[in-house]
């Protein structure tokens, strides 16, 4: 047997038989031959454990951390796919609302209309021509009284109301102008010329009135949105009602209107009924219907408003299915998205600061047909009104912005008591002292927040000739989030005011402009670095805000036609008039 092949406990016979030993020598190195043997075998053995536990440990490591590692990546899997479909979810939800959205062309072909005025900031104003129809083309319209006129056209469809809204370049005022549907008017071509009442031009088509509306005001119409009768049946059911308020208890044959004196929250047919009389309201003319069409639009505004919080997603996703479901836009409002852009400008806008008036009219006075006794022709002074809204000018009576930046919120209010001493009635010792801390400490942390948004130092410079006239300007103008902000008195005076600014600070200006209601012309971008220097000339004497001096601007408000009705978005308190005819006891 060789050397390879002998075990561990082997004796080398080689060896053996070259050394000299005796019998008992011999007998003593087996038996210690044999110990290393065991020993060795010991040894062996212990290895073997030992590397084998190991293996079994190592073997165990690997399976747990790929069981954490599958279920790491099967959790991953899954909230993947869970964001996924929330998103595949949300993208075919706003595929549906848009699907439900009925689209038409805005004009009629070969029909052109100017652009926008574009601001100094590159701004422009919105006109949209809002409508509802009297058109009954489903068996649920048909339901609701008047004649039924089915089949997809709109040879039996008027405009039942007709307003024209118009959002500012900044989005800080909106006025909403009715026009009557009993206007005798010059009808474009594509309604067949000559004169008629002009929400006859529906039944050639949106895009014709459109063109109509156009023609009457001079008003670039840069969209157009139309509701139904059954969409004002659903959507006031849907809001829980909208308040409304009449002069005396009527009932009106005709709409089929029944409602009590004083305020009323109508919704479903009663709120369509509303807004259908005219009999039982003012003279019994369309005109009544106007003014009851701006209290219960003004109504819904302010409710809307309140509402604008909702966190129910069952209720949002019902009150959108309500809205395009009966909903008729020009083609550049043709998806939910551009609908939604559109609503968001409109609620940059407070209640306070949208006004409704109506067109400025005249009896029609040129045939003795007793049919056209109720029709009007439109007043000299709806050719100023209208050039007032093309020129972007307010008829807000308000005076103030009621919208400021967050950081208002930091300012409390002089005559009311501050946040910490409110908080701390009643506590004493450490408790106040901790309340006034954790009050104070808020104050500065929005500060500090409105500094980084506006890192830009504003210097007002008083040159009205009202003395320390600055001081009022600087607090407004720091809780417009200006925090870096300071002023002092001039030593001579100046006619205008002017806000000088840098090209680098074009974006800044524009929202302290907006701000502080100044008028394009205010404003001259001739500065460097990162200063803003306001100074307050002679035409604006008193307030916080520019249009609260009663400046002609246009943000500021303009002298409304009596004929008007002006109305103002956040008055709660306004009737429709009952006609005494239709009065009842």
């Amino acid at each position: 047997m060789s050397d390879d092949t002998q075990g561990p406990g082997w004796p080398d016979f080689e060896q053996t038989q070259n050394t000299d030993i005796g019998a008992d020598d011999a007998a003593h190195a087996e038996a210690a031959g044999g110990f290393g043997v065991m020993l060795e075998e010991a040894q062996s053995t212990e290895e073997y454990v030992e590397h084998t536990q190991r293996r079994d440990r190592l073997a165990r490591r690997v399976k747990r951390r790929r069981r954490i590692k599958y279920a790491l990546l099967s959790t991953t899997v899954a909230g993947s796919l869970v964001v996924g479909s929330g998103f595949v979810y949300l993208a075919y939800y706003a595929q549906h609302l848009t699907h439900n959205l009925k689209h038409t062309a805005l004009l009629p072909p070969g029909v052109t209309e100017p652009p926008e005025q574009v601001d100094a900031f590159g701004r422009s104003a919105i006109n949209i021509l809002l409508l509802g129809s009297d058109t009954r083309d489903s068996s649920a319209d048909c339901s609701l009284g008047g004649a039924c006129v089915q089949g997809g056209d709109n040879s039996g469809a008027n405009g039942d109301s007709e307003m024209v809204v118009h959002l500012s370049a900044d989005r800080s005022n909106a006025t909403v102008v009715s026009i009557p549907r009993d206007t005798e008017t010059d009808l474009p071509q594509c309604a067949g010329g000559g004169r008629g009442m002009i929400n006859t031009a529906l039944q050639d088509g949106p895009d014709c009135q459109v063109a109509a509306v156009n023609k009457l005001t001079g008003l670039t119409i840069d969209h157009y949105v139309e509701f139904d009768f059954s969409g004002v049946v659903d959507l006031s059911s849907e809001i829980g009602g909208v308040p409304v308020c009449v002069s005396a208890a009527v009932h009106d044959p005709y709409s089929g209107l029944t409602i009590g004196a004083g305020v009323t929250e109508v919704q479903g047919r009663q709120a369509l009924q509303f807004l259908r009389t005219r009999h039982a309201f003012y003279d019994g003319s369309d005109l009544g219907r106007e003014q009851a069409t701006h209290i219960f639009m003004s109504s819904l505004l302010r409710k809307a408003k309140q509402n604008a919080t909702l966190t129910n997603i069952g209720e949002m996703e019902s009150l959108a299915e309500t809205v395009t479901k009966y909903t008729t836009v020009d083609n550049g409002l043709d998806s939910i998205t551009s609908l939604l852009d559109l609503a968001d400008d409109f609620g940059q806008v407070a209640s306070d600061r949208v006004t409704f008036l109506t067109m400025p009219w005249d009896p029609d006075t040129n045939t003795s047909d007793p049919s056209y006794q109720a029709r009007v022709v439109e007043d000299p002074a709806a050719d100023t009104l209208f050039k007032d809204i093309k020129q972007d000018k307010s008829f807000t009576t308000s005076g103030e912005v009621s919208t400021l930046s967050a950081s208002s919120s930091a300012m409390p209010d002089a005559s009311s008591p501050s946040p910490s001493s409110s908080a701390s009635a009643g506590l004493t010792g450490e408790q106040d002292a901790s309340v006034a801390a954790a009050s104070e400490a808020a104050v500065k942390e929005s500060e500090t927040a409105a500094a980084r948004t506006h890192p830009m130092h504003v210097v007002v410079v008083n040159s009205s000739g009202a003395t320390d006239r600055y001081q009022t300007v600087v607090q407004q103008i720091f809780q417009d989030g200006f925090v870096y902000s300071s002023g002092s008195d001039a030593t001579s005076t100046v006619a205008d005011t002017m806000l000088v600014y840098s090209p680098q600070e074009v974006k800044a200006a524009e929202e302290l402009a907006g701000d502080l209601d100044l008028p394009p012309s205010a404003l001259e971008e001739s500065g460097t670095g990162t200063t803003l220097t306001l100074t307050i000339g002679t035409d604006w004497p008193t307030g916080s805000t520019y249009a609260a001096a009663g400046t002609a601007s246009a943000s500021a408000a303009i002298t409304v036609p009596s004929q008007s009705y002006e109305e103002n978005g956040a008055d709660a308190g306004a009737c429709v008039q009952a006609n005494p005819d239709d009065e009842t006891h």
